[in-house]
């Protein structure tokens, strides 16, 4: 996973994210993903698919609600 912009330094509360574009690789497709908090911060992120679905399964893994 790659970190677009800064995301804020403290854990943030996220409220909503959204898929902003996607990009083709060779075999892969990297998507660009806004994501907002409660204090009104926003930050990118972009990854393979294969990278959010294995956060959420380690999320889900630890009990926390994704």
């Amino acid at each position: 996973m790659v970190v677009v912009s800064a995301p804020p330094p403290e854990p943030a509360i996220i409220t909503a994210t959204e898929i902003t574009h996607f990009a083709d690789q060779r075999d892969h497709t990297v998507y660009h993903v806004r994501v907002f908090s409660t204090s009104g911060q926003q930050w990118e992120i972009a990854a393979r698919y294969s990278s959010f679905e294995s956060l959420c399964r380690n999320l889900q893994y630890a009990n926390l609600r994704v």
